[in-house]
């Protein structure tokens, strides 16, 4: 029995494409911003941390506000390498999987394999970007108030 050739085909396949494109860029820009917080948390730690060790009496006197802003930052620290390191994102269609089951088959219907998958992965993607945002979001603000600390620390250390 021979595929019905349905005139869309290639058009729902490019727009499948497309929004696929899309979601790895928005995946990309994820990555960057938790990559920006992390670094930034990074260094703001190692700040903290290394503060902490030192024995000045600005640093006596204000032994608190240091320990509360560490908590913060290790927080937003730890968001933003739990979101850069989750990669579990779907990329279809797999080549090879392709090629062993579709390559006797009619082309049209390989389309309609290749559209049907990719929405699968397309739903799939729009749950983790989804959770990834959350969480560069709450980095981000945790890095805020964790910043914020370090401001009120600062200015204390100026007005003494």
């Amino acid at each position: 029995m021979e595929e019905q050739k349905l005139p869309s085909t290639d058009v729902v396949l490019e727009e499948v494409r497309r929004k696929l494109d899309f979601q790895f860029e928005q995946l990309d820009g994820l990555d960057t911003k938790s990559g920006i917080v992390l670094g930034i948390a990074g260094v703001i730690f190692t700040l903290l941390v290394t503060t902490l060790l030192e024995k000045h009496d600005a640093v006596v006197n204000s032994l608190l506000l240091i320990k509360v802003a560490l908590a913060p930052i290790l927080i937003s620290l730890i968001l933003s390498f739990v979101t850069v390191s989750t990669r579990k994102y779907d990329r279809p269609p797999n080549l090879g999987r392709l090629r062993n089951h579709y390559i006797s088959e009619d082309a049209e219907k390989t389309k309609r394999s290749i559209i049907d998958i990719s929405l699968a992965a397309i739903k799939k993607n729009e749950e983790l970007i989804k959770k990834r945002v959350c969480l560069v979001e709450w980095s981000y603000n945790i890095l805020a108030v964790g910043l914020g600390i370090m401001v009120v620390w600062v200015c204390s250390i100026l007005w003494q």
